[in-house]
């Protein structure tokens, strides 16, 4: 099995460990947390350190790999975090779920969870450290950028391309072609029908850009 170590020690984070353990090759060694106490123990896990430990624990065959369970409000902390695990060659874990459904033709990068009832059709691309929510569509052709987080039930037609460090929120819907530039936020809800070329957070109501 191979041993995991998770960044972040929250709710998002134990959700993480439910699902590294639902595929059974994940041995749980413990949360990385700078805000918590070395030694304190979440669900049965010890947190073993903060982010300054992180590169020692791995030289010392503490863990195999690492998975960054920060959630949709902290993108930008999310690649911050991933560029230096890529500096430092550590490897990012990669979760599917067994419950999932990908596409042998699909490609899916390091550092990402795909969850329960996910539904990953041909050719698809998700890049680096992305999450894909609870029964989510991801149509074929598509592209999905690093850092991203797609929340749960999220229809996707074919031939989309996300940007990077997006958030689109649960029950929300993209349309066949569609591009979304990087740094775009989406509310629940929405309709996706035209491209979006600013980032900026966009509403169900109008899609009207409110800008960072």
């Amino acid at each position: 099995m191979e041993k995991l170590v998770i960044i972040g020690s929250g709710e998002y984070s134990q959700q993480v460990v439910d699902y590294a353990l639902s595929t059974k090759k994940f041995q749980i060694i413990g949360f990385i947390d700078n805000n918590r106490s070395k030694g304190e123990v979440i669900i049965g896990y010890p947190v073993l350190g903060g982010d300054d430990c992180i590169g020692e624990l791995y030289k010392t065959g503490v863990f195999d790999s690492i998975f960054i369970a920060l959630g949709y409000l902290n993108l930008h902390t999310k690649e911050k975090l991933y560029n230096y695990l890529k500096d430092a060659n550590i490897p990012l874990a990669q979760i599917i779920s067994p419950m999932a459904i990908v596409h042998p033709t699909a490609k899916i990068g390091e550092g990402c969870l795909i969850t329960e009832g996910v539904i990953v059709m041909k050719n698809v691309v998700i890049k680096d450290d992305v999450y894909i929510g609870s029964g989510s569509l991801i149509g074929h052709d598509s592209i999905i950028g690093e850092h991203s987080f797609v929340a749960g039930r999220v229809a996707m037609a074919g031939f989309v391309n996300i940007g990077k460090r997006n958030f689109i929120g649960v029950n929300s819907s993209v349309a066949n072609n569609i591009k979304v530039c990087d740094d775009v936020w989406i509310s629940l809800g929405a309709i996706i029908a035209k491209n979006l070329k600013l980032p900026g957070k966009y509403f169900a109501s109008s899609l009207k850009l409110i800008k960072l």
